[in-house]
């Protein structure tokens, strides 16, 4: 099932989002994009309140029954809130990406990182990108176990 995706948010090439509070603070979610087929999410590790993070670490752990999922930071800061909603309902993360099943409020720490973060046009843009690859890659593995079936 597609989401609607939010215009009045920033996105990043690691299917994170960043939703503006005020002018230091930004809350972080994650998108719909990397759960597509996913089973139920069980659990998310998440760092602690207070933690700083840096853009492009490893910011948190989401698994299913099936599948695990690294996220990454797109921007450096310090964790001002976890979201306590997730402790109870993980799948909210799935269900309610852009609402409900966001991970964090971070202070950010250096603004000019956010020029990194697109549009949600060019999101868009990168996940049909990325979807033709898988398609594309998934089409020359068929292809290969097609032509070692003929030998």
């Amino acid at each position: 099932m597609k989401k609607h995706r939010p215009t009045d948010i920033k996105y990043s090439t690691t299917h994170t989002w960043v939703r503006m509070e005020t002018e230091k603070d930004v809350l972080i979610g994650v998108t719909d994009t990397p759960f597509k087929g996913w089973s139920e999410v069980t659990s998310i590790d998440l760092p602690k309140k207070g933690i700083k993070v840096k853009q492009d670490m490893t910011l948190a752990k989401i698994e299913s029954e099936d599948s695990l999922h690294s996220v990454i930071s797109p921007l450096s800061g310090k964790i001002l809130i976890i979201n306590p909603e997730l402790a109870k309902n993980p799948g909210l993360i799935t269900e309610e990406p852009y609402d409900d099943g966001w991970l964090m409020k971070i202070r950010i720490e250096d603004p000019s990182e956010l020029a990194s973060l697109l549009e949600r046009k060019d999101y868009e843009e990168l996940v049909k990108e990325e979807e033709e690859e898988e398609a594309e890659a998934g089409k020359e593995i068929f292809e290969e176990i097609i032509e070692d079936e003929e030998e």
